[in-house]
């Protein structure tokens, strides 16, 4: 009798074990189906894969494009010309070192 009592602990901690194994396998298994769903749509998208492409070839043009995008709505439509105008002068160095400058400042804003 004694045997069969240690036998049924292990059992029951067998079972139980089992089915957290099941539950995290499922979960786990609903995730990485999500994931590769929102990957697939995400590599999909022609806009998103057109930016890749275009920040493949050309890195720097690809900053300016975003961070002159999130700048828009910000400003006036005289303003805007004018940093625009102002970016065009720039040396290269100077321009790159604000966009990045610029890019973080956008990045650390929480999302409102």
């Amino acid at each position: 009798m004694k045997s069969s009592d240690d036998n049924r602990g292990n059992e029951l901690c067998a079972k139980s074990s089992a089915k957290l194994s099941y539950a995290t396998s499922s979960a786990k298994s609903s995730y990485n189906t999500s994931t590769i769903f929102k990957s697939l749509a995400k590599h999909t998208n022609f806009n998103y894969r057109n930016a890749i492409s275009r920040n493949a070839k050309n890195p720097f043009d690809e900053l300016e494009r975003k961070v002159l995008n999130k700048l828009r709505p910000n400003y006036s439509y005289e303003d805007f010309t004018q940093i625009q105008h102002s970016l065009l002068k720039m040396c290269l160095l100077d321009k790159v070192l604000w966009l990045r400058k610029a890019e973080e400042a956008f990045n650390a804003q929480p999302d409102s």
